[in-house]
């Protein structure tokens, strides 16, 4: 998977995410079991201030809880503690967006069934980088679908490769498209 950006971030699919028809060019299907894709961990990914992850999506099944779209975690999968996790997005009792500073974890959630089955829903997770009120945000079609507040000031700086879907036993079904990663706080009109 090569990455667009000046900085190299290039993946490695393993155990067999399909290209499929994305809503601007193609996106990478994943089939629910065990396919992912990895990205050596890098500079430009150990963003410790503000951040926005904006996608596309298309869900075939709302699937198990910890299916990750990306995550920066010791084992690409949702639901760590605070330790063990950078920044994560993706679906853990909800539709999550979560970072930490190594001891505390911030999160923002909401139903899973904010995002709809079978249809191009384009998702942006934002942090300020800051504790102010709903400084963390989930964006869906430019419209703020969830919000809430931080409890830390930095995030945790590791080694971890960053991940597109659970390589283990959570992994979702669908497609995912033009994944990005930002070290600023997109803001409404920028996402729209």
């Amino acid at each position: 998977l090569l990455d667009a950006s000046p900085f190299g971030n290039h993946g490695t699919l393993t155990n067999g995410p399909a290209w499929g028809g994305g809503p601007n060019r193609l996106a990478l299907s994943f089939d629910g079991t065990d396919d992912f894709v990895s990205v050596a961990d890098s500079a430009s990914l150990d963003i410790t201030g503000p951040i926005s992850i904006p996608l596309w999506l298309n869900l075939t099944s709302y699937g198990d809880d910890n299916s990750s779209l990306v995550v920066k975690t010791s084992d690409g999968a949702m639901g760590h503690g605070a330790a063990d996790t950078t920044y994560e997005f993706g679906f853990r009792t909800g539709l999550d967006f979560r970072i930490s500073d190594g001891v505390t974890a911030s999160i923002v959630t909401g139903s899973k069934f904010g995002v709809s089955l079978g249809e191009w829903t384009h998702l942006v997770a934002v942090w300020d980088g800051t504790t102010a009120t709903n400084g963390m945000r989930i964006y869906r079609n430019g419209t703020v679908l969830y919000q809430g507040d931080s409890a830390i000031t930095s995030i945790q700086s590791t080694t971890h490769n960053l991940v597109l879907n659970n390589p283990g036993d959570f992994a979702f079904l669908g497609l995912i498209d033009e994944v990005m990663i930002f070290n600023i706080s997109l803001n409404a009109s920028e996402i729209t």
